[in-house]
């Protein structure tokens, strides 16, 4: 009887450290698999493109109340009022451009149904937009509001000149261009004279980059952060095989993981050679930018 119960002690002594041993080569065989894993090479696509340099001058609108004003005043006769002045100073003399003029009537057309005075409407809408939206990519623009009794154009552009920043978007040498529209509404329970100024560089000054090659970027940008889910996806299984001591399905999902992390690491340098050379070309636009 002792010796039965001998041999089926030391049976299962062998067998319980058979089951250790097995273990532990399935936990060092995930150690491998683990340490075969490729690395993935994550990163934020947006974040490393850089911006054109774009600006917008917007001085505080300017109210001019009391006085006699005039029915109505002329677009024309504003711009050679600010010719003048610009002139007066060794500036050269702004020419009109039809999109400005198409942006600054839309403007004063906005600010008179939404019922504002301001350079951004009620839903966010700026100078920026409003170019944008008549067709003028620009490099640098200006706006001046004016709202109020005028006698006439001469006394218009007084009003502006007499405001620090207004002057200094008409007197800026920089602004190759202009849009101006005036019109008679009412704002605020106030009926008034309406004028605006929209100042411009458009980029045709400088060599803009390529629209296309961002379009580009921002779809590879897309397609990374989809199969940066899929990747994440199947390391979550991993994990979970590797809990239940699944071998094969770590084994498995191992070389899945490893082709999409590479397939994933060849995209990522693929896009950020597109964003150096996109870079490049907006550095050169900066620079010329700044010149201007």
């Amino acid at each position: 009887m002792k010796k039965i119960i001998g041999i089926i002690v030391f049976v299962v002594l062998i067998a319980s450290s058979g089951a250790f041993f097995f273990l532990d080569k399935i936990e060092t065989s995930f150690r491998d698999f683990f340490s075969e894993i490729k690395e993935l090479k994550s990163v934020e696509i947006r974040e490393i493109v850089e911006s054109l340099a774009r600006d917008v001058f917007a001085p505080p609108p300017i109210r001019k109340t009391g006085g006699s004003t005039a029915a109505t005043l002329a677009a024309e006769k504003i711009l050679e009022a600010t010719n003048r002045e610009r002139v007066s100073t060794g500036i050269k003399p702004i020419i009109a451009e039809k999109r400005l003029n198409d942006a600054a009537s839309k403007k004063i057309s906005d600010m008179i149904a939404k019922n504002y005075f301001a350079h951004v409407s009620p839903d966010g809408k700026g100078a920026g937009e409003w170019v944008g939206v008549a067709g003028y990519r620009y490099i640098l623009i200006g706006e001046n509001l004016a709202m109020g009794n005028f006698k006439d154009e001469e006394d218009l552009v007084t009003a502006w000149m007499a405001s620090p920043g207004h002057r200094a978007n008409i007197l800026n040498p920089k602004f190759k261009e202009i849009g101006i529209a005036v019109k008679k509404g009412i704002i605020e329970g106030t009926s008034a004279l309406i004028a605006v100024q929209i100042f411009g560089l458009s980029v045709s000054s400088c060599p803009e980059p390529d629209e296309t090659i961002k379009m580009t970027i921002e779809a590879l940008d897309r397609e990374l952060k989809s199969q940066k889910i899929h990747i994440d996806g199947l390391r979550e299984k991993m994990e979970n095989a590797k809990k239940e001591n699944d071998r094969e399905a770590y084994s498995s999902l191992v070389g899945e993981y490893n082709i999409a992390v590479e397939r994933y690491n060849k995209a990522v340098e693929s896009a950020k050679s597109l964003v150096e050379f996109y870079n490049t070309g907006v550095r050169a636009f900066n620079a010329c930018a700044l010149k201007q």
